[in-house]
């Protein structure tokens, strides 16, 4: 991890790979977010 900071500080191209699968979530998608946090408390 440090070495990837280093290298992105350093200006240099690293790569990265997300091992967790992600989408993008648009305000269209916010609903259950919500919803969540409600059902949290917060």
């Amino acid at each position: 991890m440090a070495e990837l900071l280093g290298d992105l500080a350093r200006g240099k191209t690293v790569t990265y790979m997300n091992v967790l699968p992600s989408k993008v979530i648009t305000a269209a998608d916010l609903d259950p977010y919500y919803k969540m946090l409600e059902s949290a408390g917060q």
